[in-house]
């Protein structure tokens, strides 16, 4: 049950904010008053603090939850619930660039997934699971004789023994970085096959839990700025033109 509107929170205070496609474990951590109205400002447990919102009042009774266990359970059932894809396709109603932790009960021995090194591991896994699926999962029929023009291109600047190291791995002779050619339109293609990926290679239910929640909100980042990340008329050619 939502809070009500004139619930008055102090400074250090434990709710559930919601941020994002869903609620996460938070901290008040500053109490002010603006223009007649309090303002919180919300720590997002485990994650860096530039991650920190500030929440008017008038806002608590749709961003904050009480932090009570059947809360917590929802909340982890909800991110769970993303793993077969039913909300991939829905926006945020709040910019969702940020890197999520799984939920857990506060039980004074953290072990989160720090926001940098989220960041870090998760755009490193989706870029290199984009360089090995595109060619056998991402690319349409009349997309295949360009890719071998391309490969066969770049093999030539590796014909040699070794292996060099290129974009951060290293790299067969025989092998490219798609990434580094292919767009949007692919990441997309391969974001629809994202959650059946996920399921087959994380280690563990905490693992998957955390890799859903950074790249639905990496999905809900590109939705809410796609005027900024997509143009279809630098995107797209007319085959032969």
């Amino acid at each position: 049950m939502a809070p009500k509107r004139d619930h008055r929170y102090e400074v250090n205070d434990k709710v559930l904010c919601k941020h994002g496609l869903f609620f996460y474990e938070a901290k008040i951590t500053d109490v002010e008053e603006e223009g007649g109205e309090m303002i919180y400002t919300v720590h997002y447990q485990g994650w860096h603090k530039r991650y920190d919102e500030r929440i008017p009042q008038s806002q608590c009774p749709e961003m904050f939850l009480p932090l009570t266990e059947a809360n917590i359970a929802k909340a982890k059932a909800d991110i769970q619930e993303a793993s077969n894809g039913s909300r991939a396709s829905t926006p945020s109603d709040r910019a969702g660039n940020h890197i999520p932790s799984t939920v857990s009960p506060h039980d004074g021995g953290e072990t989160r997934v720090s926001g940098v090194d989220s960041l870090c591991s998760c755009a490193m896994y989706l870029r290199d699971f984009f360089d090995v699926v595109l060619n056998y999962q991402l690319l349409y029929k009349p997309e295949k004789p360009q890719y071998q023009v391309l490969a066969k291109r770049e093999q030539e600047k590796f014909e040699v023994d070794i292996c060099f190291l290129q974009d951060g791995g290293p790299l067969r002779p025989e092998m490219i970085r798609p990434s580094k050619y292919y767009g949007l339109a692919h990441l997309l293609r391969l974001l629809v096959k994202l959650p059946a990926f996920l399921r087959l290679n994380a280690s563990t239910d905490r693992d998957l839990d955390s890799k859903i929640a950074c790249h639905l909100d990496f999905i809900s980042f590109l939705m809410q700025n796609a005027p900024f990340v997509s143009d279809i008329d630098l995107d797209y050619k007319v085959q032969g033109g």
